[in-house]
């Protein structure tokens, strides 16, 4: 896997192209298409290629794929997960837990990090990983960590420190293996920079972890909750440590303010979950150009849309928009029928992939700086 970085804005934020195999390329920055067991969620494959511009790359938690098909039937399958699923010509990722859910780091151990799966905990060890990578035989994957979100306060010092050897030793331990491993030597792994919102732990595991030989860099522990000033502070700490020419991850930012702020501290990839959280709620994603302060979602389950006889936004040229209204999505959720999920899912894949393209154009044509005032 290889960046190329065509053009920095003077705002910081960086144009690029991922390589990650012959003739395949992901236009960055981007988000990662967010996947459970490596299906999308309430999208069919026939929906989901009349959506434009989604990214040909995929993300497949490991707590989504630990039992079914597990380990044991991949093996057996003997081609890989990209033929598995039918995705042949997309890149996969696989991230460690599943950033949809909340999961209690408390659980995690000195040797093994729980996975939290359809039948409860799994303890996941570097060993168990590894035959996962060899088993899936994905193109990205990130390396087993010990993460502790940047938001909870109740974590001491210690365990921040401990939270950040632990993931150095599961990624010396991964390292190690990847010399035995032709599967693993042809993977790239991505570094996991750890330690909450002390930034003195964050430069030290960013300091530790560029040390590794890595194909990347992911930032954890920063969500939708983590105030803005500490996720300023937590990048620019950090980004200043990281290889230019080499791509960096981060999950959990989702928001315009919050995608804008860490591409201007040089994130390049996203992991993509916003629709599918927003759609879980009965909510469609409705970014504002017109209004910075207005909400970034909108809750369709809410009565006052019964009589709403328009499409979810305005000009939006999604399949839910052109063809149904807000008062039907709200008749569906009320009744509690699937299909409202389907529909906000179209309608969120389609305006969040577009946010990203529109991102790029503006990086592209030297007008960041106009496109950031829309939602900063």
């Amino acid at each position: 896997m290889k960046l190329l970085i065509d053009r920095v804005d003077p705002y910081g934020v960086r144009l690029g192209k991922l390589n990650f195999g012959k003739d395949k390329w992901l236009e960055t920055p981007c988000c990662l298409l967010y996947t459970r067991a490596g299906v999308v969620p309430d999208l069919s494959p026939d929906v989901l290629r009349d959506i434009p511009l989604l990214p040909k790359a995929v993300s497949i938690p490991l707590p989504t794929i630990y039992e079914s098909p597990g380990v044991d039937v991949m093996n057996h399958f003997a081609s890989g997960i990209h033929k598995y699923i039918g995705l042949e010509d997309h890149l996969v990722y696989l991230p460690v837990q599943d950033s949809s859910k909340l999961h209690s780091y408390s659980y995690n151990a000195q040797k093994n990090v729980s996975l939290w799966t359809n039948s409860g905990r799994k303890k996941l060890t570097v060993e168990d990983h590894v035959r996962m990578i060899e088993a899936f035989r994905p193109d990205v994957v990130q390396c087993l960590c010990d993460s502790i979100p940047a938001s909870d306060d109740t974590a001491s010092a210690k365990r921040i420190k401990k939270s950040v050897d632990r993931t150095l030793q599961f990624l010396d331990e991964t390292l190690v293996a990847s010399e035995k491993s032709k599967v693993l030597n042809s993977t790239a792994l991505l570094g996991v920079v750890e330690g909450a919102a002390v930034i003195e732990e964050r430069r030290r595991s960013a300091k530790e972890t560029v040390k590794r030989p890595l194909a990347g860099y992911v930032i954890e522990g920063l969500a939708e909750d983590v105030d803005s000033s500490v996720v300023k502070a937590v990048l620019t700490s950090v980004m200043e440590i990281l290889p230019e020419d080499k791509p960096r991850f981060v999950s959990g930012l989702e928001t315009p303010g919050q995608i804008l702020l860490a591409g201007e501290s040089g994130i390049d990839v996203f992991d993509g979950v916003y629709p599918y959280k927003v759609a879980q709620k009965g909510h469609a994603v409705v970014f504002s150009a017109d209004d910075k302060n207005a909400a970034n979602e909108l809750d369709l389950n809410d009565k006052r849309f019964a009589n709403e006889f328009r499409p979810i936004m305005e000009h939006c040229q999604c399949y839910s928009c052109i063809n149904h209204t807000r008062a039907y999505i709200h008749h569906l959720l009320v009744t509690k029928e699937l299909l409202a999920h389907t529909l906000l899912m179209n309608h969120n894949l389609h305006h969040y992939t577009n946010f990203f393209a529109d991102m790029r154009k503006a990086i592209q044509c030297d007008k960041y700086h106009v496109f950031r005032k829309l939602y900063m």
